[in-house]
């Protein structure tokens, strides 16, 4: 038969490559490619692959007769939360005037996503803070020990949210800023497991952050009063295993208030907030997030 491009576009759950906190059941879109040298093609077949981080097989469809490709359906093992797959697609091909009979395309480049974390957070994941309940920042530090042969990892985060700032938390890793959230009056959302959470985490694919073995650094600045957040991230090793990191009492903690001095405005208004940072430098723990 003749052959195809490969397909693009791939899409999981409607989000581009990595797709982040998919749900248990997730759907497949993509565009179909023509046919080399000839127009006029609709898809016939397709067949989807699904594969862990390390390359195990949780799905392989076989060839499905449908012109589907849209929001194609799951329809493998069950896939554990909080974890990365890899998935790709191929496509036959066939003309709408009959001729070349049917066209089979090459596999499409294999995209990534992270499925929620529809089993909930580990039990030992604990929302963290500063003893004092007067504080408005936190800052919160670990170092950790990345295992060699790391071949993927995700962070999962989120922050209470004081009205009066924009988001709940700044999330470093080595000293760089990676990710903040979630924002001032963020609405609930889906969780993937059918449920409407009103206090929404973020889903991150920090693999090219911590695939080097040895030290690394997580910091979190939270913003809050009192300041409290949650952390866990996940390191998927090349034996299947995987390691898992929450936030629990061996962080270290400051005060930031000290550094970033929150209060009402000393001269006029502040967007109707009637809140400001005064920024005093000296303040800053030296190295806290690196």
């Amino acid at each position: 038969s003749a052959s195809a491009a490969a397909p693009t576009g791939l899409l999981c759950d409607f989000q581009k490559t990595p797709a982040l906190g998919v749900r248990k059941a997730p759907r497949f879109s993509w565009i179909v490619p023509p046919c080399k040298g000839q127009a006029d093609h609709y898809q016939t077949a397709y067949r989807l692959v699904v594969r862990s981080d390390t390359g195990e097989l949780m799905w392989d469809s076989g060839k499905i007769l449908s012109n589907e490709s849209t929001y194609a359906a799951y329809g493998g093992q069950r896939l554990p939360s909080g974890a990365q797959y890899k998935w790709n697609v191929t496509t036959w091909t066939s003309a709408l005037a009959g001729g070349a009979g049917e066209c089979q395309s090459s596999p499409s480049e294999p995209a990534t996503f992270v499925t929620a974390l529809f089993d909930g957070w580990d039990a030992d994941a604990k929302f963290i803070g500063l003893k004092s309940n007067d504080a408005t920042f936190a800052y919160l530090r670990k170092e950790i020990n990345v295992p060699a042969d790391v071949v993927s990892a995700s962070a999962f985060i989120t922050a209470v949210v004081d009205e009066k700032l924009l988001n709940g938390y700044k999330f470093f890793i080595d000293g760089a800023l990676v990710d903040l959230g979630p924002g001032r009056g963020e609405a609930p959302v889906w969780d993937g497991d059918r449920t409407l959470r009103s206090l929404p985490y973020t889903t991150l694919d920090v693999s090219s952050r911590l695939l080097a073995p040895g030290k690394h650094v997580l910091a979190l600045e939270v913003m809050h009063k009192p300041p409290a957040a949650i952390l866990q991230l996940h390191l998927r090793l090349k034996s299947r295993e995987q390691v898992v990191i929450v936030t629990d009492n061996t962080w270290q903690a400051w005060n930031g208030d000290a550094h970033r001095q929150p209060g009402p405005p000393k001269h006029g208004q502040s967007a109707g907030t009637g809140f400001l940072e005064y920024i005093d430098a000296r303040a800053e723990p030296i190295g806290w997030k690196s």
